[in-house]
């Protein structure tokens, strides 16, 4: 897991500004039952949900804003990118019972894994099998592997992280 530079760019922040923002589309997610619920915003469907496509499908009226920051922080930190695979913006509040994700891998096949944070709600992503975590700050990026990880959910405040695999 590696902690890489957020430029911070004047339009890294206006798309922060307009994810915090009340009018801002946000849909609840309870889709099973081992993961907390939590609200997201999917940019670009992976291509294992598309349905008979094999190829990520875009979802979003925001996605030109989204991949602007995402690709300016991947030039910034000199990373190469052949395909963007999925991007979802991710809003979890501290609540009662499971207090983190089920452990996973976000793909069933080798990518890497771009977490952003816009918020500074806490809750520290976990991976045992190397024996790694990260305790997020506002503003923090961070890099790995398709290493299976957890999430521990926030305790303090909401979390806002937009999480995007590639390959």
């Amino acid at each position: 897991m590696n902690k890489l530079k957020n430029p911070k760019s004047d339009h890294y922040q206006r798309f922060k500004k307009s994810i915090l923002k009340e009018e801002f589309p946000w849909f609840h997610n309870s889709s099973n039952s081992t993961s907390p619920p939590f609200f997201s915003h999917r940019f670009i469907i992976r291509p294992e949900e598309g349905g008979w496509e094999k190829f990520p499908v875009s979802s979003s009226d925001f996605l030109k804003h989204a991949q602007y920051v995402v690709m300016e922080i991947i030039n910034h930190n000199n990373i190469e990118v052949n395909c963007l695979l999925r991007m979802n913006l991710n809003l979890v509040y501290p609540h009662k019972g499971r207090q983190t994700t089920p452990i996973h891998v976000d793909h069933e096949y080798p990518h890497k894994i771009l977490l952003i944070y816009f918020t500074n709600g806490g809750g520290r992503i976990m991976m045992p099998e190397v024996n790694e975590s990260f305790d997020p700050r506002e503003d923090d990026v961070i890099g790995f592997d398709s290493t299976p990880h957890y999430i521990e959910l926030p305790k303090r405040d909401f979390r806002i992280a937009l999480v995007t695999t590639y390959i």
